[in-house]
């Protein structure tokens, strides 16, 4: 029920339109990997978009070389590693508060990106972050299936030693059960060429991040009826997220 492609036939880097044809409000959720039509993506935002709306949704580049269409949809397929996250949304919200945009720093996307590619050792063509997974992946299907959620969860914060990495929560158990496998290896990649043995993180520092998160919390736009757009501010931490007809749909949070 739900289209998403380029906005017209020439295509434009930072924007895709999704146009919801359905009777439900549908998320799009920030760091959501879009493969397909010219080149792949990534979503900027945690976004509602309405039922029967068409919206230009803003993205970022995660495939330098090319710029053809493969197809005229997109379809999603990976999420994005955290450290790309935090700084992709740390420059959004810088750009929001200076020029009024949603837009990336695309060449710090690309920078990341390439880092991803030469660490799984894989050679990319188009320079395209899927090769990276692809050459991960029995790898990272192996750490997956390994981390198992305790029974209804709706979120988790993820540390890499002595580390806080990121954090993800949902309003809903079911909504984070869809969205697991995937988040869950955008987070791994980042620890999947390390076998070194590290501290665990203390649950002490996951509390104060949590705590820092939620003191940061503000409204940061209005967007399709109902939905609130979030930002997460403070010192050392940058986040994203959406608030519909009153319940927090989604909020990811990283240190910078």
């Amino acid at each position: 029920m739900v289209d998403v492609g380029e906005v017209d036939e020439h295509g434009s880097v930072p924007e895709i339109r999704v146009h919801n044809r359905g009777k439900a409000p549908v998320l799009a959720i920030e760091g959501e990997i879009l493969v397909g039509a010219k080149q792949n993506r990534v979503v900027n935002v945690t976004t509602i978009i309405a039922p029967g709306a068409r919206m230009d949704l803003p993205v970022s580049c995660v495939e330098q070389g090319r710029w053809h269409h493969v197809s005229r949809h997109f379809q999603s397929r990976h999420h994005a590693p955290p450290r790309l996250r935090a700084k992709k949304v740390r420059s959004v919200q810088e750009n929001r508060t200076r020029i009024g945009t949603r837009h990336s720093n695309q060449g710090e996307v690309w920078q990341d990106v390439a880092c991803y590619i030469d660490d799984a050792g894989v050679a990319s063509p188009t320079m395209s972050l899927l090769d990276a997974y692809a050459g991960r992946k029995s790898r990272l299907d192996a750490m997956r299936e390994a981390l198992v959620l305790p029974e209804g969860s709706q979120g988790f914060i993820v540390g890499s030693g002595e580390a806080v990495l990121g954090m993800d929560v949902f309003d809903s158990q079911v909504t984070m059960n869809r969205m697991w496998d995937r988040l869950a290896e955008g987070y791994l990649i980042e620890a999947a060429g390390d076998d070194r043995k590290r501290k665990r993180t203390l649950k002490r520092d996951a509390r104060a991040f949590w705590d820092g998160v939620i003191a940061g919390i503000e409204a940061a736009d209005l967007t399709s009826p109902g939905a609130v757009e979030l930002a997460v501010v403070g010192s050392g931490l940058t986040g994203t997220g959406v608030m519909y007809q009153g319940n927090v749909c989604h909020v990811a949070a990283f240190p910078v």
